[in-house]
């Protein structure tokens, strides 16, 4: 078998799993081969998947740590350091970093504390640097919780393109600017992405208002 597992379906909706001889012995691989093949059948049963299959492993991929499972298959990534070679050991598709990011942002979402459910050295500082990306992106402006450093870039730019806009006359300028966007049409704008799950957000230059995602129903205080 070239793959590390494969799921076949019933006709009585029961399902079989079966695993890469290589990976039956370490309890760590074998709980991540289940935690990605289960999550097809879950995928399946919903009727979600997409149409190019490496696309589709992401997808499976992704949605196990959103189950609450994918934590797994982060946990089966070691490396191991020899005089003269370093392997790494790491089963799926996302990047053991990739991992930690979607982890993360479960994490965030579900105010969970995955730290404990990851034993592997490796793991953890693939998680750690995936967490810090997560937590990074509820620190961007106009969000409130951003740095100063950023809140005054933000702030630079947006005076940059709210001058040219009354010094030209201009009606449908806009400026891009490190993940956001200001628009100046009937009224000033910035355009940004929900944190929680990248819906493009549209706001109203004011000093302080919500956000309101449609998509995810989530809420950020922001400073636009």
């Amino acid at each position: 078998m070239e793959n590390l597992g494969r799921v076949e379906l019933t006709r009585e909706n029961e399902y079989l799993v079966e695993l890469q001889g290589r990976y039956r012995e370490d309890d760590r691989d074998v709980a991540a081969v289940l935690a990605h093949e289960i999550t097809h059948v879950f995928l399946y049963r919903a009727g979600l998947w997409l149409p190019n299959t490496y696309d589709n492993e992401i997808l499976t991929d992704t949605a196990s740590v959103y189950l609450g499972i994918g934590w797994l298959s982060l946990n089966a990534y070691r490396v191991t350091q020899s005089q003269h070679c370093r392997l790494e050991e790491r089963i799926g598709y996302l990047t053991p970093e990739e991992f930690g990011y979607v982890l993360g942002k479960r994490a965030i979402a579900f105010s969970e504390k995955v730290d404990d459910l990851i034993t592997s050295p490796a793991a953890k500082q693939a998680f750690k640097a995936g967490f810090r990306k997560a937590k990074l992106e509820y620190r961007q402006p106009p969000l409130q919780g951003c740095s100063l450093v950023r809140r005054g870039r933000y702030w630079w730019n947006r005076q940059w393109i709210r001058t040219i806009s009354r010094s030209t006359g201009l009606k449908g300028l806009s400026r891009s600017f490190n993940g956001c966007q200001f628009d100046v049409s009937d009224g000033m704008k910035v355009v940004f992405e929900c944190p929680a799950c990248s819906q493009k957000l549209r706001l109203p230059i004011k000093k302080k208002t919500e956000a309101r995602c449609g998509i995810c129903q989530s809420f950020f205080k922001c400073q636009t």
